[in-house]
């Protein structure tokens, strides 16, 4: 058996989700549960500074570091935006963009796509998770709405006085939900909001874009020679 790194009572970090690390104290080396087949060990047991005990399941930095107090590899929170079927549909795509740049401008927040949060019929979700809860954001329909989730988060409200900003995060969402309505014939949804629009555009460069979109989605729904 290969020689591990740390020894009982040692500081490290652990990963403890696909952003967080936490810190804690090595409490056992070569850790086994009961259920586990014949020959299995952890090469380390971990109490973390909240009070859990976790185990590393392999001896690798990508899992488990030296904390020797110099970084702090702990976000203040995470935020992980749902990007299930019903979600996609209801504009999850935009509302992660719209998240991670209102979380950027704001800091102490990482934002990362998650499956299934298990509240489809009010999607699109957004789960806002520190040490202490989880506290779950529905119906996030507006960019107002995933402000508010970001407040939370980061107990800082993100500026939204950008009003070029609010206008592209704003259009985004737009076109992600009318990109999934083309692709289930949704037409009406499709077009929902595309007249306003082309009269909106912020140059003639995207007046033509938007108006040769329209004309696309009118043809694919039966009404391109009317």
């Amino acid at each position: 058996m290969d020689r591990l790194r740390f020894a009982a009572g040692d500081r490290v970090r652990c990963k403890v989700s696909a952003a967080r690390w936490n810190r804690g104290t090595v409490i056992q080396l070569n850790y086994r549960e009961d259920h586990w087949p014949a020959g299995r060990v952890a090469p380390y047991q971990i109490k973390l500074d909240n009070g859990t005990e976790i185990y590393a399941p392999a001896d690798v930095d990508d899992l488990i570091r030296a904390d020797d107090g110099t970084e702090d590899f702990d976000p203040a929170v995470e935020i992980h935006v749902c990007q299930s079927g019903p979600c996609r549909q209801a504009g999850s795509e935009a509302v992660l963009l719209e998240i991670e740049e209102l979380a950027d401008s704001v800091g102490g927040v990482v934002v990362q796509p998650t499956g299934c949060l298990g509240n489809c019929s009010q999607a699109p979700n957004a789960l806002v998770v520190t040490d202490a809860a989880e506290n779950l954001f529905a119906k996030l329909c507006d960019l107002s709405s995933s402000a508010a989730v970001v407040e939370r988060a980061s107990g800082r409200a993100p500026s939204l006085d950008d009003a070029a900003m609010v206008a592209r995060l704003e259009r985004a969402r737009r076109l992600r939900v009318r990109m999934q309505a083309r692709e289930e014939s949704k037409w009406n949804l499709a077009l929902a909001g595309m007249a306003e629009d082309v009269v909106r555009a912020s140059s003639a460069e995207d007046r033509v874009e938007l108006l040769r979109d329209q004309a696309d989605l009118l043809a694919a729904a039966g009404f391109g020679d009317q």
